[in-house]
C-alpha cells in the first residue's frame, strides 16, 4: 500500500440496511489485514447507552484497541453483558419490527422531501 494506512470501519448501522447488501471493507481484497471493524448493539437492538460493542481486526491493531476499550468499558454491568448474549444468539422479532418501523419513517421523510 502506498500510504500504509489503517481503516477503522464503523459498522453499527450495518443491520439497518433497507436495500441491497452490506459489504464490509474488511471483506475486500487486501483489506482484512488493514481494517478494524467496529460494531455494537446500540443501533441494531436499541441498546444505545449500554456501551456494549466489539471490534475485529488484525492482532497488531487489536492490541491497541484493547487499551482503548478498557478505558471505555471498565465496569460494564452484568445485565448488559447478558442482554448482549441474548441479542447476539437470538433471532428476535423485535429487531425486524424495529428495522421495518425505521424503514417506514425513512420512506415518509423521503416522500415529504420529494414534495
Amino acid at each position: 500500500m502506498r500510504h500504509d494506512l489503517w481503516l477503522i470501519s464503523d459498522e453499527v448501522y450495518s443491520d439497518l440496511l433497507y436495500e441491497g447488501e452490506h459489504i464490509s471493507p474488511a471483506s475486500l481484497p487486501g483489506m482484512a489485514e488493514r481494517t478494524a471493524t467496529i460494531n455494537s448493539l446500540s443501533k441494531s437492538h436499541a441498546m444505545t447507552g449500554w456501551r456494549i460493542g466489539w471490534s475485529i481486526g488484525p492482532k497488531v491493531l487489536a492490541e491497541h484497541l484493547v487499551n482503548l476499550s478498557l478505558s471505555m468499558l471498565f465496569g460494564l454491568p452484568d445485565f448488559v453483558q447478558k442482554a448482549a448474549e441474548v441479542a447476539l444468539a437470538s433471532d428476535l422479532p423485535e429487531v425486524t419490527q424495529m428495522r421495518d418501523e425505521y424503514r417506514l419513517r425513512r420512506d415518509l421523510v423521503c416522500e415529504r422531501l420529494r414534495g
